[in-house]
């Protein structure tokens, strides 16, 4: 048992199959905490049987519209308990490796200040097996729950919402985040195209989704679109330096 008191918490829609996996791999948790946002698989019906044996696990159902992956996350993380410090968001098809408290726990005592705890991300279905450094960037999913909120409306990321302080993240190499993704899932359904374009319709100059929706035109050879966002991206992405590469290549 850890003396640190954690919650892990995600949303799923439609994922009935990873429901009791992702409950066992998060049982050593404080709470495990749950948003469905309108399934109609029998996820909903899963949960509630689970959460009437479990006083762990804290569940809701919630439709939001227009749909933004920020908006339901942030949802997310006010049903979790105030008493919670420490907050970790893997995914439905994602699971912690069974040291993560033990590791929690060190690099907290190492380093009291620390916001968030990085680590490397297993994707067992991928070419690119292990994501993280020095090659790259670390999966940020372990984080203090008051000094977070999540940001943009798809490929959403925890960013530190403090302006008067110091954002201190902390690289552990001994702790993986496994994704088990179901390979026959498109790597870009049609509704993460649809709301790309329909960010770059409302916000251009957002170079963080404006990436994505530029890889996928590249992807499918449309070089007409690629070219428009091209111009775009590299209009406005030369303000924030972590796109000084892209927009070499560009």
């Amino acid at each position: 048992s850890s003396d640190l008191k954690t919650a892990v918490y995600t949303i799923l829609k439609n994922e009935k199959k990873y429901i009791e996996k992702w409950l066992y791999y998060a049982d050593p948790f404080d709470y495990k905490v749950l948003l469905d946002t309108g399934s109609t698989d029998g996820s909903w019906e899963l949960l509630q049987e689970c959460a009437a044996k479990d006083p762990k696990l804290i569940i809701e159902q919630k439709i939001f519209d227009p749909w933004h992956f920020s908006v339901a996350r942030n949802y997310n993380m006010t049903m979790i308990p105030e008493e919670i410090v420490w907050c970790l968001s893997p995914d439905l098809d994602e699971y912690f490796s069974i040291n993560v408290l033990e590791q929690m726990e060190k690099t907290i005592k190492q380093n009291p200040n620390v916001t968030n705890i990085s680590c490397d991300r297993l994707d067992i279905y991928s070419k690119c097996v292990r994501v993280g450094p020095p090659s790259m960037l670390g999966t940020n999913k372990i984080h203090r729950r008051h000094d977070y909120i999540w940001a943009q409306p798809i490929y959403e990321h925890l960013r530190f919402k403090h302006a008067n302080r110091v954002e201190v993240e902390i690289y552990n190499d001994d702790i993986y985040l496994i994704h088990d993704q179901d390979f026959k899932k498109q790597e870009r359904s049609d509704l993460y195209v649809k709301m790309l374009k329909e960010e770059f319709e409302d916000n251009p100059t957002n170079c963080w989704t404006l990436w994505y929706l530029i890889n996928h035109y590249f992807k499918i050879l449309d070089l007409e679109n690629f070219i428009k966002c091209g111009i775009v991206f590299v209009e406005n992405s030369q303000k924030d330096e972590r796109f000084g590469e892209i927009v070499n290549a560009l």
